[in-house]
């Protein structure tokens, strides 16, 4: 547990974290494009809550990011204008980072995820999603390795993201 934080904050953290990942992951199967899409954006937001409370930026910028693709699909904008602005929102996150935390490996595989989750919803191509998915996994445990509890939330959420690139992956090619 990190030492700026209360037991009693962590596991609310952690709770929040933990309902956001069940309400996200929920929205997966469903079919209906509005209901998905509120689902994503209800489990971005609360995973954004529990990652900015214990001061995981990082995640913070990553859901916020998925809270406004959720939007943007919600509201059906075409893909030239969502490819813009998942790429800009990419840029500004890895600026802002770099401004508030030290550049070290767990920051450099942070960003390297971020840069492949976003090439992966803009060319929309499981394979690029699947690197992302694992990138991002060693992030979420290197993140739990620092002292942050809702790692364990984001660990469990990009190990599902993953599974389900790689399902759809061989689905695709079955």
């Amino acid at each position: 547990m990190n030492t700026h934080i209360s037991k009693f904050k962590s596991n609310m953290i952690l709770a929040v974290g933990i309902i956001g990942l069940a309400t996200f992951t929920a929205g997966l199967p469903v079919d209906s494009h509005i209901t998905r899409n509120i689902l994503f954006a209800v489990g971005a937001v609360l995973l954004t809550i529990s990652s900015f409370w214990e001061k995981e930026y990082f995640f913070s910028c990553l859901e916020v990011i998925a809270f406004i693709a959720a939007i943007l699909a919600l509201c059906q904008v075409g893909s030239t204008a969502s490819s813009i602005v998942m790429a800009v929102l990419t840029v500004v996150t890895i600026a802002f980072m770099s401004r508030i935390r030290k550049i070290d490996t767990r920051l450099c595989l942070g960003i390297l995820g971020l840069v492949l989750l976003t090439a992966g919803i803009i060319f929309a191509t499981n394979l690029i999603m699947i690197a992302a998915g694992v990138v991002l996994c060693i992030y979420s445990w290197l993140s739990l390795r620092a002292g942050y509890k809702v790692g364990w939330v984001f660990l469990v959420l990009n190990i599902i993201f993953t599974a389900v690139a790689v399902f759809s992956t061989i689905q695709y090619l079955a």
